[in-house]
């Protein structure tokens, strides 16, 4: 037997033998297979062994890529470089051996802080050589970033991972509509999915400058925000660094000039530069000598049978940082990235935030140094990053995610982030099949929560598991309909209705399979709620209401059944019944923030103004940062006749969080338009679009245009709305009214018409 051990559950483990390597440790896992630290028995030395996932796991594109990545690597010999030694095969599953690399990665000593700047020019320059060496084979690396430039304890480097280089002249081995590299490292013509080149590599060579140099990221960490900076964007701009060369921060800006015809055209040429800007100030450590070994032909030994069973990556943790928590944690979860996929996928990645926020909120109820935004609040909110998440929820603690469906498997990678810098904190990255998408969530779950509040007691913890949720498809067409439930509010009536159809087919879906879910129950009632509110028929009411009975004759404890029942009674009339619903709910838990507004806002429907003003104010004295809650506290003031005590409290909310430009700026804007008074609302809109250009900034300056007449502007701003969000019939509306002002615009304005 060459593989000696049961791979039963798709790991080899430590003293199991592949061929003459013995297993000692798992190093890391990804999307396509896992990096062991192994003895090699033959020559009594250690290697890295990198095997290829079980075959049913993946296709013939993805071996064809991690073969390909071992002849690639494996054809350049330069000591800058990983030495790959073999390439092998046993029962269908191919292995790379390579150079074992001790030390730590680059990404982890810059989290440490800034790096000294002579280091900086000769890791630089060690990096240029062995770049120099694969572009002169042909070779385009494609994804180089800190976490791919391995230090030795000597301080060399060893550029790993050639997974995503790119032969000149070779076909592409992307995956259509998958990322090829790491978004905050793509050049821009990378990031537009345009033609690389050896020009692409030295762009990422100079953002990594950057790094080591300001010990903070170039670019945002979000895939989105990354991508939008770095195509339309300037690039960034290094900040002093006493006692550095004068010419060093020229160096960084010709790597990273947008144009690649107006970057370094070679390796050489930036070396070049390098050489003159050190002026021999530099101390290096001893020159390495490539030492040249003959090299072994790979042996490729292709197994017809194939191991059966499914696959769970190990999560992979890097560089937890929790001394750098704050000590009160103020937490939002961003909405994922999603890179390939479709509609469904991006559904399954908006529920997952929905319900990964939902769990997590429970933390408030055994830690007061835990507070958790809700997932309402940041749609409410428009936060697409975590600078958006700082200033408009004042977060002090970021989750963003990216979710990548690639084959048979789901991959998620979960990021924390200090927003302040950006900076990341921490990382994880696991994959599951997609079939286990409870799974998928209960990992990472697990990880937010052992990061997030190390003090809780496995009892605690537990209780976040606790929920009886289905295994299989069924966990997953649930998720999906709660992700089909997001997002609706900037999108046109056909469009609402297409996704809520959506949702309810996905619902439909996992009850197909787990009737007694009570869970989707509960979200199918979301679902049919959110149809009637679009078609007014009541007979959608009635199903919904019916739903709601069902979940909660599964779970009479359910919060989400009872709170979705209260939102129903309270849209239909029978405001006093949902009064007892959203009591229920507190009852349940005293810290839902979502029933604490219901309730607020039905006894103001009923009239009793001092206990609605009541409720705002004891939600406030519970969650001070609740910039929701203070808002709803200010359009009620407003509705009540109480102008000051509503301006008062957005007034309060911009002293608390300077920079919100939506919640603050925008509502106190708005305030001042119902009031007639442009000369105020003018200037607070204007701050919003000076933070951050913003749906809401831009249609409200637009009415104060319109009422000053100054419908060119107003037009203007509109179509800059639209660009933002396309689907709002209203302000389509708007605009052609306007145009319908200007002259000659009537055939424009008739066309903009909904």
């Amino acid at each position: 037997q060459l593989l000696r051990g049961l791979w039963a559950v798709g790991y080899p483990r430590p003293g199991e033998t592949i061929s003459h390597y013995a297993i000692e440790a798992l190093l890391g896992s990804g999307a396509m297979g896992e990096v062991y630290r192994v003895h090699d028995t033959r020559l009594d030395c250690t290697r890295a062994l990198k095997l290829l996932h079980y075959s049913g796991t993946i296709d013939a594109q993805d071996r064809a890529r991690f073969l390909r990545e071992a002849r690639v690597a494996a054809g350049l010999n330069h000591p800058g470089i990983c030495t790959v030694h073999e390439i092998d095969d046993i029962d269908g599953r191919a292995f790379i051996v390579m150079e074992y690399v001790p030390g730590q990665d680059l990404a982890a000593r810059i989290a440490q802080g800034a790096l000294p700047w002579p280091e900086v020019l000769r890791i630089a320059r060690e990096l240029a050589e062995a770049l120099q060496v694969a572009h002169a084979a042909g070779v385009v690396h494609r994804d180089i970033k800190p976490r791919n430039i391995r230090l030795t304890p000597e301080g060399h480097v060893k550029i790993l991972d050639f997974g995503l280089a790119k032969l000149a002249g070779a076909d592409e081995l992307t995956r259509s509509g998958a990322a090829a590299g790491t978004p905050a490292y793509m050049s821009p013509e990378q990031a537009r999915g345009g033609a690389v080149d050896a020009r692409s590599d030295l762009w990422a060579l100079g953002v990594v400058l950057y790094e080591m140099l300001s010990g903070r990221p170039a670019y945002p960490r979000e895939a989105f925000a990354a991508l939008s900076a770095i195509c339309h964007g300037e690039p960034p701009t290094l900040p002093a660094i006493p006692g550095a060369p004068p010419g060093l921060a020229a160096l960084v800006e010709h790597c990273l000039r947008p144009d690649p015809a107006r970057r370094y055209q070679s390796a050489e040429a930036f070396l070049a530069d390098l050489a003159a800007l050190a002026g021999g100030s530099t101390v290096a450590p001893p020159r390495r000598r490539a030492l040249r070994l003959p090299r072994r032909q790979p042996r490729l030994l292709w197994a017809a049978a194939l191991l059966a069973g499914l696959l769970l990556l190990a999560p992979i943790l890097r560089s937890w940082q929790v001394s750098r928590m704050p000590k009160h944690i103020h937490l939002a979860v961003l909405p994922m990235e999603v890179f390939g996929g479709g509609e469904r996928e991006r559904a399954l990645a908006d529920g997952l935030v929905r319900h990964l926020t939902t769990q997590l909120t429970r933390l408030e109820r055994w830690s007061r140094d835990v507070s958790v935004i809700p997932a309402c609040d940041i749609e409410d909110g428009e936060v697409a990053s975590s600078r958006d998440a700082q200033r408009v929820f004042g977060a002090n603690l970021v989750v963003a995610g990216s979710l990548n469906p690639s084959g048979e498997l789901l991959a998620l990678t979960l990021e924390l982030i200090d927003p302040r810098g950006p900076r990341q904190l921490a990382a994880a990255e696991f994959s599951v099949p997609r079939s286990e998408a409870l799974r998928l969530h209960s990992e990472a779950l697990a990880q937010l929560i052992r990061l997030l509040e190390p003090r809780l007691s496995r009892g605690h913890a537990g209780d976040l598991h606790a929920s009886e949720s289905p295994g299989g498809q069924s966990f997953g067409d649930y998720l999906a309909g709660l992700g089909y439930l997001q997002n609706l509010d900037f999108m046109g009536d056909a469009e609402q209705l297409a996704r809520v159809d959506s949702a309810l087919a996905a619902f439909g879906q996992s009850l197909a399979s787990e009737p007694n879910f009570a869970p989707a129950l509960a979200g199918r009632a979301e679902a049919k709620w959110r149809r009637y509110t679009l078609t007014r028929d009541p007979r959608w009411s009635a199903a919904a209401l019916a739903d709601c009975a069902a979940a909660l004759a599964v779970d009479s404890s359910l919060v989400q059944g009872l709170r979705v029942r209260g939102d129903i009674r309270a849209g239909t009339g029978e405001v006093e019944r949902a009064l007892l619903d959203y009591r229920a709910v507190l009852a349940l838990d005293s810290l839902d923030v979502q029933a604490r507004r219901g309730l607020a806002a039905a006894y103001a429907t009923l009239g009793d103004s001092a206990r609605a003003e009541a409720t705002f104010l004891a939600t406030l004295s519970a969650r001070p940062a609740d910039y929701v809650t203070r808002k709803e506290l200010g359009i009620f003031y407003y509705h009540e006749g109480r102008f000051a005590e509503a301006v008062q409290q957005f007034e309060a909310l911009i002293a608390a969080a300077p920079e919100n430009y939506c919640l603050g700026y925008n509502q106190l804007g708005g305030l001042y338009i119902q009031e007639g008074r442009l000369d105020l609302a003018r200037p607070a809109l204007e701050r919003s679009l000076a933070i951050k250009p913003n749906y809401r900034a831009y249609t409200n300056l637009a009415a104060v245009d319109y009422r000053e007449g100054k419908y060119e502007q107003a037009v203007t701003r509109l179509r800059a709305a639209l660009a933002i969000h396309e689907h709002d019939y209203r302000v389509w509306g708007n605009l052609a009214a306007t145009l319908m002002r200007l002259p000659d615009s009537r055939a424009e304005a008739l066309a903009a018409y909904p």
